[in-house]
């Protein structure tokens, strides 16, 4: 930005990529020697421990670390020379934000939220091999507030999925309702109960006492009681060559499920609001039935669909291979894993995108495709343990350069 003075440096020495900002306003606390090493940190974080605690704590197979430390973030908003932060926002002049956080009552009550909550880790084993580059790791949210930490944790449902090798998406969302307005309340409680006497947390504090969402919860979860999780997952999805008017989309290969206590009741209380439910007549004995005919008028020709239902599952599902993965969800115990889990094949969702193009006549986006040729796989999950809020993460990518495809 020529008119703040502020550019973008960039720099490859040894090996070493480092990108950074050239701010000549900030003056001595100007970042841009110390990150191309013309400058040593009075503090190496290389010589703090810190980096072997790291390991120690999250795995020493693990060969990339990183970490934000919200302690020194704050520190930074709340003085005037705790560290560089502080010293480079005192430079750029005043604000009256920054003069509020940097009152004495601001900058003690932060600094303990702060110690709560003391920094985000994030921790993988980063590989290379036969053009494939791979990352498997997590980050984390670390937290020392046990009461949010067992409130969020005992929201925790079932993540039912098949994990398939055939799998090209997949998302499941865990969630026990029976727990869910019971941990919000605990969790508003927690946020609402400390006597500030930092304005800015004081006036938080005001505007969330005035908004418990638990009641409301309440109320909706009651609909959906003995609810434990959702998922679905997509296997494939075939053209038809020979339809009557062209090339149609032919039989989906995917699964639906829902996870409950009782999941037949979850069933008859959505047959009360949506009336074609109530033709599905399915007993709670594991064996398939098939329903297509009730979405014939919709697909517009005949297709199959089963559902199976026993104690702990419901699964809506088409196709072999989301048959196979039926098997897995019904015999999958009640056990909570999880809150969120996502994954992605990249690679075959452009096969789907090509089969719908075919049928639309209309090409995949160039740019889309460009994006979906690095043959990513990858898969990332939410979850909260003792340590804190955990994002896991595992990626495998090509590290061959995309070819620009021409489309026909």
């Amino acid at each position: 930005d020529p008119q703040m003075g502020v550019g973008l440096a960039v720099g490859v020495v040894n090996n070493v990529l480092t990108v950074t900002l050239d701010i000549p306003e900030l003056g001595a606390e100007n970042p841009l020697k110390m990150a191309f090493g013309l400058e040593s940190p009075k503090n190496n974080i290389a010589d703090s421990g810190r980096l072997e605690a790291l390991k120690t704590k999250y795995g020493a197979n693990n060969n990339s670390f990183g970490l934000v430390d919200f302690r020194e973030i704050i520190k930074g908003f709340t003085t005037t020379d705790g560290n560089r932060l502080a010293r480079q926002l005192n430079t750029a002049g005043s604000d009256p934000m920054l003069d509020e956080l940097r009152t004495p009552a601001c900058h003690t009550e932060f600094t303990q939220i702060a110690e709560n909550w003391p920094q985000m880790v994030v921790f993988g084993e980063y590989s290379v091999q036969d053009s494939k580059a791979r990352i498997n790791g997590s980050l984390v949210v670390e937290s020392k507030n046990q009461v949010i930490l067992e409130a969020l944790q005992s929201m925790r449902g079932v993540l039912a999925e098949s994990n398939g090798e055939k799998s090209m998406f997949s998302v499941a969302l865990g969630l026990d309702v029976a727990t869910l307005a019971p941990a919000i309340g605990k969790i508003w409680t927690d946020l609402t109960t400390p006597q500030y006497q930092c304005s800015i947390l004081t006036k938080a504090q005001q505007d969330m006492r005035g908004q418990n969402p638990a009641p409301a919860i309440s109320m909706g979860a009651g609909m959906a009681n003995g609810l434990k999780g959702l998922s679905m997952e997509m296997f494939g999805l075939d053209v038809d060559m020979s339809g009557q008017y062209g090339p149609e989309l032919g039989q989906l290969d995917a699964i639906f499920s829902i996870s409950a206590d009782d999941p037949n009741m979850l069933l008859q209380t959505a047959q009360m609001f949506v009336p074609e439910l109530a033709q599905i007549q399915i007993q709670p004995d594991n064996q398939p039935v098939n329903i297509g005919g009730l979405l014939e008028p919709y697909a517009g020709k005949p297709i199959d669909v089963f559902a199976r239902l026993n104690d702990s599952h419901l699964t809506l599902y088409s196709g072999d291979a989301a048959a196979s993965a039926s098997d897995k969800v019904m015999a999958q115990p009640l056990t909570a894993n999880g809150l969120l889990s996502f994954t992605l094949d990249s690679e075959r969702v452009l096969e789907v995108m090509e089969t719908a193009s075919e049928v639309s006549g209309e090409p995949v986006p160039e740019d889309l495709m460009m994006s979906l040729q690095g043959q990513l796989v990858g898969g990332m999950a939410v979850d909260v343990t003792k340590d804190g809020i955990t994002f896991d993460f595992d990626y495998t990518g090509s590290t061959k350069p995309q070819v620009k495809v021409a489309q026909q």
